[in-house]
């Protein structure tokens, strides 16, 4: 600071990136070769609360992106939290588009539930620590078109960069094609054989009648 007169204040302002959570203090301490009569106030300190704070984002893949009508897919949904904390409370929600039918949901950890009316599927996972839980959603293709797939996680806790929680991905579904298999009939071609074998006993019998 150098010199400071009698009633003279300076201020120093810091820009600090919190990469943390918790409590941490901050300490300060003033010092000077001039003598100073009062020193219980050359300190002074205070008190940041950092809360938790997860960084989640969601993945979503398709084992079949140009399925054909009939087809079962398989959707695989991951979730990763980048920590530094904990995500809790977190739930992914997916709705199924119109064009599949749904079959089974299966986690690696908490529940999968579906919602015929809403077509609605929810992920609920409970705590998510920094790691990838993912989830399964297998759906028969019960008509053709692009399809999107959507997923979207949440969390109680703190988000940090909440742009990666939402993902997208299009499938394109076709018809099958039905080759058709074109059968020719036997043709009936010539004489047949019992009316052939009348006139050649007509003939005989004429012959013989004129003899």
């Amino acid at each position: 600071i150098g010199t400071l007169g009698a009633g003279e204040s300076v201020l120093l302002k810091i820009v600090a990136l919190v990469n943390a959570v918790g409590e941490m203090t901050n300490n300060s301490t003033i010092t000077s070769d001039a003598y100073d009569y009062d020193t219980t106030n050359n300190m002074a300190s205070s008190l940041i609360n950092v809360p938790a704070a997860a960084n989640l984002y969601t993945e979503t893949s398709v084992d079949k992106t140009n399925p054909n009508v009939g087809d079962t897919v398989k959707i695989t949904f991951k979730v990763g939290n980048t920590g530094p904390s904990t995500a809790e409370d977190t739930i992914l929600t997916f709705v199924l588009p119109d064009g599949l039918k749904f079959i089974s949901a299966n986690a690696d950890q908490g529940t999968a539930t579906y919602n015929e009316v809403s077509r609605l599927i929810t992920w609920n996972m409970g705590d998510v620590p920094v790691g990838d839980p993912y989830l399964y959603v297998l759906a028969e293709v019960t008509k053709s078109g692009a399809m999107e797939l959507v997923s979207s996680v949440s969390s109680s806790t703190f988000e940090v960069d909440p742009a990666d929680n939402v993902d997208a991905l299009t499938i394109n579904a076709a018809s099958k094609t039905v080759t058709a298999k074109s059968t020719v009939g036997m043709q009936k071609t010539g004489i047949p054989l019992p009316l052939m074998v009348l006139a050649i006993l007509m003939v005989l019998s004429g012959l013989f009648v004129s003899n």
